[in-house]
């Protein structure tokens, strides 16, 4: 049976973590590898964790799952063309040497596998990100709302009643975003995303 302490938020229950001891020292391994990941690359903010570690079904062959995300200055991130315009490739190249190095730094301090840390990324952040997500994630919302109110007339009047022989509205594409802006509410070592996330909160609520 595992064993679990509860961390609270308000009311709510967020995040269940393993107590056993074993466990406890992993935990304790990746706030100290986090804090060298901080001191070798000062732009990293946050490491945030989630899966089997965030709900107390972690054991020591789990791997870890989680975002260490990157600061970056607004205009420094390059954003490929796709249909959001968010999908940022940070540089290809260059998040993926941010991500060995994250990983090679991890793995010292823990011990973990090359395979249990496969799924330990790098996400870079800014407020120029958040914006462009926001913008197209109210852009998308207003689009549906178009799209619902087309479909399904508030009203009886039956001049707004759509025709099987007239032409369909087109539902809009879904929206597809490269980087998960979400992941920074996971379970984080490090206070430096709390910037970032009452920027997003605020923004949200000004909508």
């Amino acid at each position: 049976m595992v064993e679990y302490t509860m961390i609270e938020t308000g009311k709510a229950k967020r995040f269940i973590l393993p107590s056993s001891e074993e466990m406890r020292r992993r935990i304790r391994s990746l706030r100290e590898a986090f804090f060298e990941l901080k001191t070798r690359i000062p732009k990293v903010l946050s490491l945030c964790l989630y899966g089997s570690i965030t709900y107390g079904e972690a054991t020591p062959q789990s791997d870890i799952d989680g975002y260490i995300f990157i600061e970056e200055g607004d205009g420094e991130t390059v954003f490929e063309s796709d249909p959001s315009g968010l999908r940022s490739r940070f540089t290809n190249g260059r998040l993926k040497s941010l991500q060995r190095r994250a990983r090679i730094i991890i793995q010292e301090k823990t011990g973990l596998s090359n395979k249990q840390l496969e799924h330990v990324r790098v996400l870079p952040v800014s407020y120029e990100i958040i914006d462009r997500h926001i913008d197209s994630y109210v852009e998308y919302a207003k689009k549906c709302l178009d799209y619902l109110k087309a479909v399904h007339p508030q009203n009886d009047d039956p001049h707004n009643l759509i025709s099987i022989t007239e032409e369909q509205p087109r539902r809009p594409d879904f929206l597809c975003i490269g980087i998960n802006i979400y992941a920074m509410f996971f379970l984080a070592l490090g206070t430096g995303i709390n910037v970032y996330r009452r920027y997003l909160i605020e923004k949200l609520e000004n909508e």
